[in-house]
């Protein structure tokens, strides 16, 4: 049997001694960059604060819009910030009960900006079971605060002409 010795080099030649340190910083650098990226997160961009909001709506009487679907949109009326604009929300409605809740404005029942709102309301089904100008939210005279919460939105039941 024969043992054998390994040769271990005792010196590296000085440029391999300077690659491998300028490898090792950029490796270090790389990771304390990902590590700092991690820790700080990069967040969403969204400026604004969001509460949970929940609510019915009906007619003024209280009785229920008797539609097939109902959505209500809101447009925050809280003015810009940082450069950048609320974005609109919505909600669909439970026809069965008038009930509404998992608003949405930037992530999935993440609620309304806080502060007012200008509210649209869209339905399916019949026409005529909201009166016109509630169905644009440039025209609907509907807002609400979320202070409020629970919302009520009461609508007035539309006036169909008389043949």
């Amino acid at each position: 049997m024969s043992t054998r010795t390994m040769k271990t080099p005792t010196s590296l030649p000085r440029d391999a001694c300077v690659a491998m340190g300028r490898q090792y910083l950029l490796v270090r650098g790389i990771a304390l960059l990902v590590l700092s990226v991690t820790i700080a997160g990069c967040g969403d961009g969204n400026p604004f604060r969001q509460v949970p909001v929940t609510g019915k709506i009906t007619y003024d009487d209280g009785s229920l819009i008797p539609a097939k679907s109902i959505r209500i949109e809101f447009q925050s009326l809280t003015p810009p910030k940082d450069g950048k604009s609320p974005r609109p929300a919505s909600a669909l409605v439970n026809v069965q009960d008038g009930t509404f809740a998992e608003v949405t404005t930037y992530k999935y029942n993440d609620g309304l900006v806080v502060g007012e709102h200008q509210v649209s309301i869209l339905v399916a089904g019949k026409p005529n079971l909201i009166p016109p100008e509630y169905a644009e939210i440039n025209t609907s005279p509907l807002t609400i605060d979320t202070g409020d919460v629970p919302l009520h939105i009461k609508i007035p039941r539309p006036q169909v002409p008389r043949p």
